[in-house]
């Protein structure tokens, strides 16, 4: 039922949509300048809920009232740990494990999807987008290497309008980034990997360009 309202830069958890019509978008991108990776941290486990949260949003898109009741019950069930400690956060977190996490997750990211393209059509239009579920690729086209500093710090606000944060890796090239990404996502599980035929449910831009703790 959200299908119709997600954007051509989401493919994450999407029908007809994945890892694949990912790297075709980017390489449909023809010549650009960089790519900057960017991972939500901690993006279940921070989403909020209640004000400005996924419920408000979704109360956007349903109105239904009876299947807002059951999302918003998902959404605060009680969660007992091993020791028998309730761990329920009724104000931020989605419950993962479940097929509707991701679907909410995407839900709530619509947000900024809608706000980054704005962005692009009114704004910079050299700017280039594509999210797949948490992962994020941000680039510009040749000609306008300078903006890279300033459009990263504005896609951060918008971010953090959402309440969540963005881990940004360094700017890789292009090659790099469909290669090792696509290499990465076969680690991760994809049983097949060819460029232009990666199937898998992670995109494993994390592992593969952004920089690890030391």
């Amino acid at each position: 039922m959200f299908a119709d309202i997600f954007l051509e830069c989401s493919h994450g958890f999407r029908k007809g949509r994945g890892t694949q019509s990912f790297f075709a978008q980017v390489e449909s991108w023809g010549k650009v300048y960089e790519v900057v990776p960017a991972d939500i941290v901690s993006c279940f486990d921070r989403i909020p809920l209640r004000v400005r949260g996924l419920l408000n949003t979704l109360l956007r898109y349903v109105d239904d009232t009876q299947l807002i009741i059951l999302i918003r019950n998902f959404l605060i069930v009680d969660i007992f740990d091993r020791d028998g400690r309730n761990d329920t956060n009724t104000h931020i977190g989605i419950p993962q494990g479940s097929p509707m996490s991701p679907v909410l997750m995407n839900i709530y990211l619509h947000q900024f999807d809608l706000s980054l393209m704005m962005e692009v059509n009114l704004e910079v239009p050299h700017l280039r987008y594509n999210r797949y579920a948490d992962d994020l690729l941000i680039a510009l086209l040749p000609g306008h290497e300078k903006a890279v500093r300033d459009i990263v710090p504005e896609v951060e606000n918008l971010m953090n309008d959402l309440h969540l944060k963005l881990e940004v890796g360094n700017p890789v090239t292009q090659d790099r980034c469909i290669h090792q990404c696509g290499r990465e996502s076969s680690l991760q599980g994809t049983r097949r990997h060819n460029y232009g035929k990666v199937r898998g449910t992670r995109l494993g831009m994390k592992n593969a360009l952004l920089p690890h703790p030391t």
